[in-house]
């Protein structure tokens, strides 16, 4: 039988041994590489100092109606109910240490904390930001972006599929690993600099993404301290355009590739199709197509985090006469008539 303290000595190892290797990312060149040969949209002058300007008082009294009771709290205790009951009291406060947090250029430490736990498994509103993300993000992308919805996205890959003739057609799912836990902080403050965000916009998102730390829980038992380095910040109502903006530059520069051939329906072609960490790919000359798609997909993986799980990605052909033997080593399985995307 082994004892508790055995146990816990046990998983303090392993969790360290991981910690290390988490932290040991790093790979700027390539990421500044991929993200300045882009073409990526960038923010007008006046949409810009809109985002540079102070919080207002109403602004944080909103933010803390906004969050829904019933929420863990972090390691201080207080849970969302207490911020709603002394709103009057808390919101001025509140108000200046964040303005004055971004001035300096530092939060205090304690807002930095949080503690994970580790639970089993079943089975297997961001302000002004909000308003300003859809002339950043192409039509093709529609998650978590005001008026876009996923039906669009289904909407589209079914017209795809009743419709295309093409010879040597299929349609690409790709499931990515824990999309949302992966993307790498530094590439993240890159790709929003690429996206020319202002100054002060820029000091309040690596305020909140600078000095974060957690400690895992086991057993009621607290990990030693560790850095974050990726991954969108849970419960935060602007992580999810956060994700967003990281994961337009991997569609940008499968756009630009004109190697890379989608499915035309007049005028238009549709290539890729993006609902938070679910991506479709329809494409045409499937021989000549695959090997500059997965170039792009594996180099964004290296340095953003955005990594794909190919044991779990499918390839479903639209036509008979499609042959990939002469392409080597796939990384997907493939299909012949069927797959799941976005739950159909």
């Amino acid at each position: 039988m082994v004892s508790d303290s055995t146990l816990w000595k046990t998983l303090k190892v392993v969790i360290t041994g991981n910690i290390i290797s988490y932290q040991s990312f790093n790979k700027k060149e390539e990421m500044f590489g991929f993200l300045y040969s882009l073409d990526i949209p960038t923010l007008s002058d006046t949409t810009r100092q809109q985002l540079e300007v102070n919080f207002t008082l109403e602004e944080v009294k909103s933010a803390i109606r906004s969050f829904p009771n019933g929420k863990a709290c972090g390691p201080d205790g207080f849970g969302i109910k207490f911020y709603k009951a002394h709103i009057n009291i808390l919101a001025p406060l509140l108000l200046r240490m964040i303005n004055d947090s971004i001035t300096r250029g530092s939060f205090p430490d304690t807002l930095y904390d949080a503690n994970i736990c580790l639970l089993l498994k079943k089975g297997r509103d961001a302000g002004n930001a909000n308003d300003h993300i859809g002339m950043l993000i192409h039509s093709d992308q529609t998650g978590f972006i005001p008026e876009r919805y996923a039906f669009s996205n289904t909407r589209r890959l079914l017209n795809v599929l009743y419709t295309t003739k093409l010879p040597r057609a299929a349609v690409l799912s790709l499931e990515a690993q824990q999309a949302f836990d992966q993307i790498e902080w530094n590439y993240m403050i890159c790709a929003l600099q690429k996206f020319s965000f202002g100054d002060r916009f820029m000091t309040m998102i690596k305020r909140l993404y600078s000095r974060p730390k957690s400690c895992v829980i086991i057993n009621n038992n607290r990990s030693t301290p560790f850095q974050l380095h990726r991954g969108t910040r849970q419960g935060c109502c602007l992580s999810p355009i956060l994700f967003a903006l990281a994961l337009e530059p991997l569609a940008i520069a499968i756009r630009a590739n004109q190697d890379i051939v989608g499915i035309k329906h007049g005028t238009s072609e549709s290539i890729i199709g993006l609902y938070a960490h679910d991506v479709v790919l329809t494409l045409s000359d499937m021989e000549e197509t695959i090997p500059p798609l997965l170039d792009p997909i594996k180099t964004f993986g290296q340095f953003s985090g955005f990594t794909i799980n190919w044991e779990k990605s499918v390839l479903m052909p639209l036509s008979g006469n499609l042959n990939l033997q002469s392409v080597h080593n796939l990384p997907f399985k493939v299909a012949p008539d069927h797959l799941q995307y976005l739950g159909i």
